[in-house]
């Protein structure tokens, strides 16, 4: 018989005998490719504040919060609206603000995916250790 390998074309018989193809290659098609197809790792997380959106393109299994907050804090600074800190952030994942998301968390950690919305929030001025609400605006199409 023929040794398996990775692709059929690369099974030799025997001169003595024929060749019969593994298991694995027989399998259709489409379970190979479904098999073989890694789980979505890149994804784009949306971050609201008021009524500002951003867009972070992130993978999923090493992105950090604090690394959505960078990508946050880079926009703010690029366009001038405001000058704030990765570290004078917080995220949430919901509008409650139930638990902060750790900043050494990943997107995987805290089970984000692709499309999901994060919120940020920014210390309020002039007071000490307190922040923001959510306060997402939604404009008038919804």
């Amino acid at each position: 018989l023929g040794s398996c390998h990775d692709d059929v074309s690369d099974i030799r018989p025997r001169s003595d005998s024929m060749s019969l193809p593994c298991a694995e290659h027989k399998q259709s098609k489409a379970t190979r490719t479904k098999m073989s197809v890694p789980q979505q790792q890149e994804i784009y997380v949306r971050v609201k504040r008021h009524h500002q959106t951003f867009f972070v393109h992130a993978e999923r299994s090493v992105t950090t919060m604090l690394d959505v907050k960078a990508h946050v804090s880079r926009a703010l600074n690029t366009h001038g609206s405001h000058t704030i800190s990765s570290q004078s952030m917080k995220l949430y994942n919901n509008t409650e603000m139930t638990t902060e998301l750790s900043d050494t968390s990943t997107l995987t950690d805290c089970g984000i995916h692709n499309d999901d919305i994060l919120y940020v929030v920014f210390p309020l001025k002039d007071e000490n250790d307190a922040w923001e609400d959510v306060d997402i605006h939604i404009g008038p199409d919804g």
